[in-house]
């Protein structure tokens, strides 16, 4: 938005892949645990991998899972939520 001698403009554009997708993932309301957890899903990590990587059991993990798939309304890994994954690529890709 800009303003010069009381005359205001506003610019509007489609939001950038990255920014909507960190809107979209913010909107869940994960813990950064959680978020860590997705992360590692996301990058085709398993339960024991994840486990691993966090050391934390794998009961742990999918107590983690749970919440998260609660949180976003799917079911399971394979109903992943897209905004997170799309945010991953981004990231990777830049």
């Amino acid at each position: 938005m800009l303003s010069n001698h009381g005359e205001t403009m506003i610019i509007v554009e489609p939001p950038k892949l990255q920014e909507l997708a960190r809107l979209r993932v913010s909107a869940y309301g994960l813990s950064e645990r959680e978020r860590a957890v997705m992360d590692l899903v996301a990058q085709g990590f398993s339960t024991k991998e994840i486990s691993q990587a966090l050391y934390i059991s794998e009961y742990t993990v999918q107590d983690y899972l749970s919440n998260i798939f609660d949180k976003v309304g799917v079911r399971g890994r394979w109903c992943f939520p897209l905004p997170w994954l799309a945010l991953r690529l981004v990231e990777v890709l830049l």
